[in-house]
């Protein structure tokens, strides 16, 4: 558990020498995502802070200034010390390397440039994952459907979100409008809106925004009303 001062309150650290990417990665996750994020410009100052704060999340550059950005990884992974999780964000984007850091443990590997809503989308997609994970703790035998869920949703963080492919019953084509629309809306959705502007029923259009809920593509929230249910807004991550 991270030594955030609130147990419910996931705690991020940023790797990064370039400080103004570093600082708007911070911005970002605190502002928006609700986290407790702290920097790191080193790979000795992040080791260390590993340690102090046990971090949820490492974001964590390749291209340090005083030792290799998978040294940190790697110390960061030891089996013998606490083990977060871990996304190496760079712009190297040399297979050999993105092989290297998956085999080292890193859940994801970002590509630089990338934008603050594709940075979200994929701590939560690692957020998701440790939730789909620990709903299944109360049932030691899995099915092939509940791994395959799991493994989806980590996909989604190695995709940032950008070429996410829809899983079986779920239709591209329909989950691209969908996004798109939701992306494209200046404030949040319910499925009947999201309905007209696709041509969808009520229904299909609740189960897709449902499914981007639950892969981190895009947030809840429920408005009640003066009577009746609360109605189920959607808004994009991915603006």
């Amino acid at each position: 558990m991270s030594k955030t001062g609130d147990p419910q309150v996931r705690h991020i650290l940023v790797v990064d020498d370039d400080r103004t990417l570093n600082h708007a990665c911070v911005d970002r996750l605190c502002r928006v995502d609700g986290a407790a994020a702290t920097s790191a410009y080193d790979g000795r100052t992040a080791l260390g802070l590993i340690g102090e704060q046990r971090p949820d999340l490492v974001l964590l550059d390749l291209g340090l200034p005083d030792m290799d950005g998978f040294d940190v990884l790697l110390r960061s992974r030891h089996p013998h010390r606490y083990q977060p999780d871990v996304i190496v964000m760079t712009a190297d984007n040399d297979g050999r390397k993105v092989l290297r850091a998956l085999r080292a443990g890193a859940l994801s590997y970002l590509l630089k440039p990338f934008t603050m809503a594709v940075l979200s989308a994929a701590v939560r997609a690692v957020w998701q994952a440790h939730s789909t994970i620990a709903a299944l703790d109360d049932h030691p035998s899995l099915v092939q459907g509940d791994i395959d869920h799991v493994m989806s949703t980590l996909r989604l963080v190695g995709l940032g979100g950008r070429d996410y492919r829809a899983p079986k019953g779920i239709a591209q084509s329909t989950l691209t409008m969908v996004r798109q629309a939701l992306a494209a809306a200046s404030t949040d959705m319910s499925a009947g809106e999201v309905a007209v502007a696709c041509g969808l029923s009520r229904a299909s259009a609740r189960r897709y925004l449902q499914h981007l809920h639950a892969v981190g593509l895009a947030t809840e929230r429920q408005q009640y009303g003066r009577a009746g249910r609360p109605e189920h807004r959607y808004t994009s991550t991915e603006r």
